[in-house]
């Protein structure tokens, strides 16, 4: 896992590098691109970094792979497992215990923070029509999950 987290940023260099070549070739076989390449390629690249990262998966890539970082570094992901498994390799420390278990109360009161503004009727997560489709909690419910296990990693 380790080297696929290194790996995956020269990989999204090599597909935009690879993007402005086919839209120079896009461009002179007269495809109607935009040729990066050029000197207004470059004028609208640089004029629009912000809104074409923002609309981008890139975004939600990079925050999955900086809180999957985290949770690997944190080692929470072989404790978790070994919760799950009834042969446990190594003891855990009683340090390393608390640290499990101060990252399972983070977690818990997450999901019952997002519940208690979830379950009333009309809550505030809920769209106007007191629905989960359309609401700001489908919208957000991915980077929400992220933040928890990002705190609960880093506790």
């Amino acid at each position: 896992m380790n080297k696929f987290l290194h790996t995956l940023p020269f990989l999204l260099l090599i597909l935009i590098a690879l993007l402005t070549i086919l839209s120079w070739i896009g461009n002179v076989y007269g495809m109607d691109v935009q040729n990066l390449l050029s000197a207004d390629g470059i004028r609208w690249a640089v004029g629009n970094i912000l809104p074409n990262f923002n609309a981008a998966p890139i975004v939600a890539t990079l925050i999955s792979m900086m809180t999957l970082s985290i949770v690997i570094e944190s080692d929470l992901l072989p404790v978790i497992a070994s919760c799950f498994t009834h042969r446990r390799r190594s003891r855990r420390t009683l340090k390393q215990r608390r640290a499990f278990q101060y990252a399972a109360i983070v977690f818990v009161a997450g999901i019952l923070l997002i519940l208690a503004l979830t379950l009333p009727v009309g809550s505030v997560l809920l769209s106007a029509f007191g629905t989960f489709e359309g609401s700001p909690l489908q919208d957000g419910l991915y980077p929400l999950l992220l933040l928890l296990l990002f705190l609960s990693a880093t506790t």
